[in-house]
């Protein structure tokens, strides 16, 4: 008789107590085995699943297209990202990430940046909407239609639109609307978080008159500016006769020339309340695909 005679098989069923439950739901039973554990109620238990069906090969590749239309956003995102990587069922990813109402998804947004009577606004968060404005109905249709929501071809299931990033315009800092712009969707915050942080520092490079006119922006005296370079080690002093605010647009100006990304974020913060970009969280209220973008 074989010394591991008595380890479960690929294809072997397991009585409980028999031995030692298995680390991974993919090592008991086999291809078997995962389906069970594909077809119980457990997110996590699906998903860890979903994650080892790899292992079997084309075997599993149902189960991976099954998952795709799985209850769980997780559990899709997992199956469909395995599916690509495995360049498999490619009709099946074609239409992207499949997303249900009450789905949370994360998008980016472009800050407005827009003259009003005082100066520059910046707008980054969009609970600054004022639901009162006589334009928010149009903004809203407009929003919904042309910046998150795209019309397709319904799948005979009611998907019937898709959701994927815009282009991303680097033309003009300053834009006519004064509302944010979504730029791309995201699966986990984490992500969104990273593109909307790269998405902030791109734009201090180019807001260039705007800055030393945004409203409510902090104003320091020469000795302030002067001891702001110097604990940052920039050598930069203010200059005989120099107003303070020339001095201190003069610093972000030299920033920007030197290219010192990290100490050009430092001196946003330190005299600009906002970020040029930012990240808000998204309920799905109609069933769609999200396109995933993964050159943004």
């Amino acid at each position: 008789m074989p010394k591991n005679s008595e380890e479960p098989r690929k294809f072997d069923a397991v009585k409980g107590g028999q031995v030692p439950p298995p680390v991974s739901g993919a090592v008991l039973g086999g291809i078997e085995g995962l389906r069970q554990r594909f077809a119980t109620g457990n997110e996590q238990v699906r998903l860890d699943a979903v994650t080892n069906a790899s292992i079997y090969g084309d075997e599993a590749l149902d189960i991976l297209v099954k998952a795709l239309k799985d209850a769980s956003l997780q559990v899709r995102v997992k199956a469909y990202q395995i599916l690509k990587e495995l360049n498999q069922a490619e009709s099946e990813t074609a239409k992207g990430i499949r997303l249900n109402i009450g789905d949370k998804i994360y998008c980016v947004y472009l800050s407005s940046l827009s003259y009003g009577d005082d100066g520059y606004y910046v707008r980054d968060a969009i609970d600054d909407i004022d639901d009162e404005d006589e334009d928010y109905d149009e903004y809203e249709e407009r929003s919904e239609k042309n910046l998150l929501y795209k019309p397709q071809l319904d799948d005979g299931e009611g998907y019937a639109h898709y959701i994927a990033a815009l282009k991303y315009n680097e033309k003009s800092i300053t834009e006519e609307d004064y509302r944010p712009v979504v730029i791309s969707p995201h699966i986990f915050r984490e992500e969104a978080e990273e593109a909307a942080e790269i998405l902030h520092r791109k734009r201090l490079l180019q807001v260039y008159y705007e800055y030393g006119m945004i409203y409510e922006q902090n104003y320091y005296d020469k000795d302030q500016l002067n001891q702001w370079c110097k604990e940052n080690n920039l050598s930069i002093a203010c200059k005989r006769n120099e107003e303070s605010e020339k001095f201190q647009v003069r610093i972000y100006r030299t920033l920007q020339d030197k290219l010192n990304i990290e100490l050009l974020k430092k001196f946003w913060e330190y005299t600009v309340s906002g970020h040029l970009a930012f990240v808000h969280e998204c309920i799905i209220d109609r069933k769609c695909y999200l396109r995933p973008n993964h050159n943004f």
